[in-house]
């Protein structure tokens, strides 16, 4: 069950990023019932009139919280702040933000939990329902977001065409050498938090033979190395490293945006 909270529309933000688009994409949050008294709202984005027949579901870091400044805020996570360059006729996107009984945030704990999971799950079946010509669902996280994408791609691989995992703080290669859905890997170069270090990246790729895109340049933080507005979080490199991923969920040649 699902109910409608309102229409936005996003305007010179992704401008800014990317250049002009086709067409401005258009938003809603929805409050979707997910267990007994408990809801999660997701942010549709996606073409006007569009029919998408791949959706992306976007998991932010920190605490996992979506509020209403963050939409806009220019180093709002990367995935947030980022989402409108995923969307094509033939892709929208959908931000979940934190179940109605985890009002303070989640936990890497909660992340990993079969509530969770069960939350993603409902989230699936409400976009289905609503697009029902969409066929192919990634799970793509960043930073904190990506032990959502992991520990729920796994338990959900049967639905799912592949996970993203961009400046991962995954630590252990058991928790991904599992999933038998495609995965791809995003890291800077340069990405300085203590919890998501390149050279882990580089160890999951050639360990379990997984793509790695890598990502370097972009502008000076103006953060802290594990915030957004830092190389953790593509800082000035938005639309390369959206670009790439992209690339590599329609099955063509990927490289490094640089």
């Amino acid at each position: 069950m699902a109910s409608t909270r309102s229409i936005l529309v996003i305007m010179g933000l992704y401008l800014g990023l990317a250049g002009p688009l086709a067409a401005t994409p258009v938003e809603d949050w929805t409050a979707v019932t997910t267990r007994p008294g408990v809801q999660v709202e997701c942010l549709v984005t996606r073409e006007p009139d569009s029919e998408p027949t791949r959706i992306l579901l976007l998991f932010t870091g920190g605490e996992g919280t979506v509020g209403a400044k963050a939409l806009t805020k220019p180093t709002a996570n990367f995935l947030v702040r980022s989402r409108a360059l995923f969307v094509a006729k033939d892709t929208a996107t959908a931000v979940l933000n934190v179940p109605s009984d985890q009002p303070g945030g989640i936990s890497d704990g909660f992340r990993m939990s079969p509530e969770h999971t069960v939350d993603i799950g409902c989230v699936l079946d409400f976009l289905k329902s609503r697009f029902p010509g969409a066929a192919d669902f990634y799970l793509v996280g960043t930073s904190r977001g990506t032990v959502s994408a992991a520990y729920a791609g796994k338990r959900l691989e049967g639905r799912l065409k592949g996970l993203v995992l961009t400046s991962s703080v995954l630590d252990s290669e058991a928790q991904l050498k599992s999933i038998a859905i495609p995965i791809l890997l995003v890291h800077h170069r340069h990405d300085g938090c203590k919890a998501s270090p390149y050279r882990n990246a580089q160890f999951f790729a050639r360990d379990l033979q997984l793509p790695l895109i890598t990502v370097d340049g972009g502008k000076a933080e103006v953060t802290g190395p594990c915030e957004p507005g830092s190389p953790h979080g593509y800082w000035g490199k938005e639309p390369e490293t959206v670009a790439e991923i992209l690339h590599w969920i329609r099955g063509e040649p990927i490289k490094d945006p640089n």
